[in-house]
């Protein structure tokens, strides 16, 4: 984060004044730099205190009470600014070309001080740039899928949303398994299966970037966390709608963000639930309580048992669902039911039938409603999209 001069952290090396009128010398000195330098090998300091006005571009300034490299500040010039007499000084040039103004009494003297190591300015331009998106699919395949392979000039990400699957990248199988992720560099010649006569879905997203080494990305398994998870939700929403003018832009810098976020070093590495919302919460007794729901979602759920296991009233488990996930306990409960039959029904060895008995829907009729009104489509019709 950038400071400027007018924040209270540059008091002990000067202030602002509103313009030159209010210099406190009688006569003065002006003195016109011109720089385009990103790197300073120097620093100096006057025997009276300086005035400094930019006259184009930004410019760091950089101050310090010893002649040395450690312990610098840095400050972008913000109006007319004072720097105190016997501080140790110099100029880092942000925009491309700076001018300034130094205001100085006539009897100043500059003196020049070499330090122990180059200071630089670092430009925030970015590393690399994904000029384009050329596809994106959400893809459900069956037990007995298998792709040959190929290989192409572009980049393309799978993302495992359920199932687990095997892919083949330059000869080596990799085994990618329920919110991992694996990138497919240019040129790469990639094949992918079902892992063991099991269904699976996933994301595919083919875009170009430039990019000149591979090597971050290059035939590694990345297991989202949290963090990486909301990203490319966003992604798959916005993706789905696609309505706003400048939605382009924001899938762009969706799928960046996420990128970087593969490749930088995760502090706060929180995983991801298992739950339908793919939200963990930090409240440790609802993750206990929704951790007994998935272990028993094959068994009658009933509130008040729920209750009675964790000693908690009804209203207060109400409002603990309510502040944390924003539904109800019974709501929960449901979505779960309807995610695990979709995740059955890909796994093609139970009958619609089956599955309404095992999670307890009481009829075929109520199970094909709730489901159609969860995703668009009956239990029957999402088979044959699959099968």
């Amino acid at each position: 984060m950038f400071i400027k001069t007018s924040s209270i952290a540059y008091k002990p090396y000067g202030n602002i004044v509103q313009d030159i009128s209010s210099f406190p010398y009688s006569r003065v000195e002006k003195h016109t730099i011109h720089r385009h330098n990103k790197t300073i090998n120097q620093l100096f300091t006057y025997t009276s205190d300086i005035y400094i006005r930019v006259v184009k571009g930004m410019v760091l300034l950089l101050v310090n009470e010893e002649p040395s490299a450690e312990g610098i500040q840095q400050f972008v010039i913000h109006r007319v600014t004072k720097v105190k007499k016997g501080v140790y000084m110099n100029f880092l040039a942000m925009s491309d070309q700076i001018k300034l103004d130094i205001y100085t009494a006539p009897s100043a003297q500059k003196q020049f001080y070499h330090i122990e190591h180059n200071i630089e300015h670092h430009k925030t331009i970015e590393s690399f740039h994904i000029p384009e998106i050329y596809a994106y699919y959400y893809q459900i395949r069956h037990s007995d899928y298998f792709f040959a392979g190929e290989e192409h000039s572009y980049w393309e990400l799978t993302y495992i949303d359920n199932g687990q699957l095997v892919t083949e990248v330059d000869g080596i199988a990799y085994e990618l398994k329920t919110f991992d992720l694996m990138i497919y560099t240019p040129h790469q010649f990639h094949s992918q299966q079902a892992f063991e006569g099991t269904p699976c879905s996933y994301i595919t997203i083919m875009f170009d970037m430039d990019l000149k080494d591979p090597t971050p990305f290059q035939n590694k398994i990345f297991h989202l966390n949290k963090d990486t998870h909301r990203i490319l939700n966003n992604f798959m929403k916005l993706a789905a709608t696609d309505q706003s003018p400048y939605s382009k832009d924001l899938l762009l810098c969706y799928l960046k963000e996420l990128l970087v976020y593969l490749i930088q070093p995760v502090k706060n590495d929180v995983p991801i639930t298992e739950m339908p919302i793919q939200q963990q919460s930090e409240n440790d007794l609802l993750n206990d309580i929704i951790q007994y729901i998935n272990e028993n979602i094959f068994e009658p759920l009933a509130i008040d048992e729920i209750c009675k296991t964790f000693l908690i009233s009804r209203s207060s488990l109400q409002t603990l669902f309510r502040e944390q996930l924003n539904m109800a306990p019974k709501q929960y409960i449901n979505e779960l039911k309807l995610s695990k039959s979709k995740f059955m029904i890909k796994e093609g060895k139970y009958t619609i039938s089956e599955i309404t008995v095992a999670l307890g829907f009481g009829s075929i009729h109520y199970f094909s409603r709730k489901f159609k009104q969860r995703y668009g489509i009956t239990p029957t019709d999402y088979a044959k999209t699959i099968f």
